[in-house]
């Protein structure tokens, strides 16, 4: 009942699974880039032989934790702004990603349009050190294990929200008593379209995997957690790093 993507990235062998939309279909990132945000900052801080100061530092962590949109906002400023996600695209070897449109937030770090396998290529980037660098890519990975707050009202709020759902709900137990794996979704019921736009995405020591939907607003959120909850059940067996590679015609739905 609206849209789906999903896209899985072996990195052992690099190789990108997903279903047949997973390449050119885009939809916005929401709060998902800010992992990007967070790391481009302390990046540039130590290319610059600079410490990030603790305010900055404690903006750093709400972005990841809780989400907040105005400390993401304040670090994204501070980066130069579309700055920011046109390195993101040349950094992480982005493919089929671009600045938003929408009338009166153009460029806007939220309504980034990506498709699921440039998702899956920027938490690679991430995992792999590119994004933050050598001195914050362990400090962001772990901050991304601590995400925290689920979709229930009480812990939405206006420009920040509970995240951790998703993917992770869909993991097996096994793979979670492996090693911590890292996530951030991005979620926003959108006026312009009537649309909540989600994006979901998780790294482990093997794999990344990025699930995009949209569906009407009345469904709530609860229902798009549990889409990108379900992909991951469908994707990921107990056995670490193992994945089934589906048909793609049988995943692909987009209305």
């Amino acid at each position: 009942d609206g849209f789906l993507s999903w896209a899985m990235l072996d990195r052992r062998t690099g190789e990108i699974s997903g279903s047949a939309n997973s390449a050119k279909a885009t939809s916005s990132t929401e709060s998902m880039i800010k992992v990007w945000i967070v790391s481009d900052f302390l990046r540039r801080a130590h290319e610059n032989g600079e410490t990030p100061s603790k305010s900055r530092l404690a903006q750093a962590s709400k972005a990841i934790r809780d989400s907040d949109d105005n400390a993401a906002g304040s670090l994204y400023s501070a980066g130069g702004g579309t700055a920011v996600t046109r390195r993101m695209i040349k950094m992480c070897g982005l493919t089929n990603t671009r600045l938003g449109s929408v009338p009166g937030y153009v460029g806007w770090w939220s309504f980034t349009e990506m498709t699921a396998q440039d998702a899956t290529r920027l938490g690679q980037c991430v995992k792999e050190g590119k994004a933050a660098g050598p001195k914050w890519t362990s400090w962001v990975l772990t901050e991304m294990t601590k995400v925290r707050g689920t979709t229930a009202a009480k812990d939405q709020h206006e420009t920040s929200g509970g995240g951790r759902w998703g993917i992770i709900d869909g993991l097996p137990k096994e793979i979670l008593a492996q090693a911590p794996v890292s996530i951030k979704n991005g979620w926003t019921p959108l006026v312009y379209d009537g649309n909540w736009h989600i994006s979901c995405l998780a790294i482990s020591e093997d794999w990344v995997l990025a699930v995009q939907t949209r569906y009407p607003t009345g469904k709530g959120l609860k229902y798009g957690a549990g889409v990108c909850g379900n992909v991951a059940t469908q994707l990921v067996t107990p056995k670490v790093g193992a994945a089934l590679k589906m048909p793609a015609a049988s995943t692909g739905a987009q209305g």
